[in-house]
């Protein structure tokens, strides 16, 4: 599948429900998935900070799909910064360090030296308001 089926923040959930049928720990959000209860990315993200070792397993697992896609691309093209965006980054640094280990992991040492990974630093609003400035730079 594609990344945003791991990688958003419906597949920090998907993905939490997928691994929670093998977990056999001691975990507030494995037991919520088992008992059908709501959980979000955000809640996964929260018990992971606070020591769940269920929810930190999640977020390892994500971390590393987001390092390992940001260095492929990373290794192609080179960016001077590759941007997390979208529900997952309002995990914040928490998140970032994680997925800048993997990319370490996997980029090219020149790549490594030249590209940042940061944050989106306007959330969920970033694409309707680029296409709001587009829109208004656009001649009619």
């Amino acid at each position: 599948g594609c990344l945003e089926t791991v990688a958003s923040a419906t597949g920090v959930v998907r993905l939490a429900r997928h691994l929670a049928e093998g977990y056999e720990g001691d975990s507030s959000i494995k037991a919520a998935v088992d008992n059908g209860e709501q959980v979000t990315s955000k809640d996964i993200f929260v018990a992971a900070a606070e020591g769940d070792k269920f929810a930190n397993s999640i977020v390892d697992k994500v971390s590393e799909y987001l390092g390992l896609a940001t260095a492929n691309i990373s290794n192609i093209l080179n960016p001077d910064s590759v941007v997390i965006g979208g529900g997952v980054s309002a995990a914040g640094e928490f998140l970032r360090s994680r997925v800048e280990g993997y990319f370490t992991r996997y980029a090219f040492p020149q790549v490594r030296r030249t590209t940042k990974v940061k944050l989106a630093e306007l959330g969920n609003d970033a694409g309707i308001i680029g296409a709001a400035s587009l829109a208004l730079t656009i001649d009619n």
